[in-house]
């Protein structure tokens, strides 16, 4: 086992610090490079609002924005929603009837006077003959046949029904219904042809109160627009802006231009993010290696497969990064197991865990991948133990398994993930589990052999009905490590002779 206490004396040299140097330069520019390619090479699109999408365009970061196509889109809808304003005031119509009033009343003077008592017949019909030029010939009939007795009270209702009419609003679109309907506003007593009379009689004086005004309607328009407020639009990472074959609109335009799909400039800003966290996580893992595990830290094909590793596992996570289903896929757990085996269960942690914030940080700042890459990974380091037997991978990958999916229903569970999405998921961590445990029997091997381990090099012929012998003899190795290392040294710095391990 290569996990043993270091000399408390150990400090940091010059050599380290070369070491140090050297590997964190390396791994933090090729990290960064890989996890910003999409940064660093943008691929500039050219949408038109009402193309068709010749495929899907998928948002590749979170972004919350304020809209001004959509703001204006319903702040429009705001403005079209407002009916056609009106002048009617209450005071100018009752001005306006006082007035359609006593215009009525000059009008009828001649009239009052035919039906005067003291007017002769043969002088009254010639007087009505003359009066009112715009009745009807019906109107007129009515007129010459009416006793002077009723005409009063024709003329008293003709004036209450005008009145009454200019009082409330009369709109100029509504006046030819208005002046059709008068003599329905006439009261039921009176016989039907006096009641047409008295609303042939007040036509003409029935005038619009109420015109549309286009500077009242404008301004109704600006204050239903100005209540609307700025929409806010938030794009979640991996969230499909438009799809193959749909027409595009101003608003979906929009989105890709505020998430910098339609320049080619790179954001500088999300460089220095992926710049700052590769440093602070390559920084800490070479660190560990170095204060924990001195006799990996000077073996520089062991850095050089944690390296590896590393690099290779962030790059299948860049890649899928995003997708709904394809994160869970990923074996990240293999690297867990394989440095479990090559190395020992300490270093193994550490990288499982170095992964498990690269996985949440493409994945849009996901709590669930973290932890479904750090907790998939961890329980393929607690169940492969040695790695010197088939079955025990076999163990290890259904570990992965059942852990991942307990994971995603938990988190589902607390989302609003439906029955089916848990199923797929559930699937997802089967063949993620199977892949790890097919992975490290495979890759162990031959990285064990790369990387000089003798906990793997001992079995990289791998028949089945060897593992015993392989894991004595790993067995035996460790346990000479173990002991020279604890008895390398004495508190006065002479060596220390150790007993002899029995073979």
């Amino acid at each position: 086992m290569l996990t043993q206490r270091l000399n408390d004396s150990v400090r940091f040299t010059r050599r380290d610090a070369g070491r140090l140097g050297t590997s964190a330069v390396v791994l933090v520019v090729v990290l960064t490079l890989m996890l910003g390619i999409d940064i660093l090479v943008p691929q500039p699109l050219t949408l038109e609002a009402g193309d068709v999408a010749r495929s899907d365009i998928i948002a590749p970061a979170t972004r919350t924005f304020e809209s001004e196509v959509q703001t204006e889109s319903r702040r429009q809808e705001a403005r079209d929603a407002v009916t056609p304003q009106y002048d009617f005031t209450p005071q100018d119509a009752a001005l306006l009837a006082t007035q359609q009033v006593a215009e009525l009343r000059r009008a009828l003077v001649s009239v009052d006077a035919a039906f005067r008592p003291s007017t002769d017949p043969t002088e009254r019909r010639a007087i009505l003959a003359q009066a009112l030029p715009g009745l009807s010939e019906e109107g007129r009939q009515t007129l010459l046949a009416l006793d002077p007795a009723r005409w009063p009270v024709v003329k008293e209702e003709a004036e209450s029904v005008l009145e009454a009419v200019e009082r409330t609003e009369l709109r100029d679109t509504d006046l030819l219904e208005t002046r059709q309907g008068l003599a329905a506003r006439m009261r039921s007593e009176l016989p039907e042809a006096e009641r047409r009379l008295a609303s042939e009689i007040i036509s003409p004086f029935v005038v619009a109160n109420s015109t549309f005004s286009a500077g009242a309607t404008e301004a109704e328009r600006a204050r239903r627009a100005e209540m609307v407020e700025p929409v806010q639009v938030t794009v979640r990472q991996g969230q499909a802006i438009v799809r193959a074959n749909d027409v595009i609109d101003e608003a979906e335009v929009e989105i890709a231009q505020q998430l910098g799909l339609l320049g080619a400039a790179p954001d500088v800003a999300r460089l220095g993010g992926w710049f700052l966290l590769a440093t602070l996580l390559v920084g800490l893992l070479l660190a560990w290696v170095w204060r924990f595990r001195r006799d990996l830290w000077h073996r520089n094909n062991v850095l050089i497969l944690v390296g590896v590793l590393l690099v290779l596992a962030a790059f299948a996570l860049k890649v899928t990064a995003g997708r709904q289903a394809l994160p869970f896929l990923i074996p990240t757990a293999a690297v867990g197991m394989l440095v479990a085996i090559l190395l020992d269960a300490g270093a193994a942690t550490v990288l499982t865990a170095v992964l498990a914030v690269v996985a949440g940080a493409v994945n849009g700042a996901s709590l669930e991948v973290a932890s479904y890459v750090f907790l998939g990974g961890f329980s393929g380091i607690v169940a492969i133990r040695r790695g010197d037997r088939l079955q025990t991978f076999l163990q290890a990958g259904i570990a992965v398994f059942i852990v991942q999916a307990l994971v995603v229903s938990s988190f589902s569970l607390l989302g609003t993930r439906d029955l089916r999405g848990i199923i797929e998921l559930w699937g997802a961590s089967a063949v993620a589990g199977g892949g790890a445990a097919v992975a490290a029997v495979g890759a162990s091997p031959c990285l064990g052999t790369c990387s000089g381990s003798s906990r793997a090099s001992s079995c990289s012929s791998w028949p089945i009905r060897r593992s015993r012998s392989c894991g004595a003899s790993s067995l035996r190795h460790r346990a000479r490590t173990t002991t020279r290392s604890w008895s390398a040294t004495s508190p006065s710095g002479r060596r220390r002779r150790s007993a002899p391990i029995p073979s």
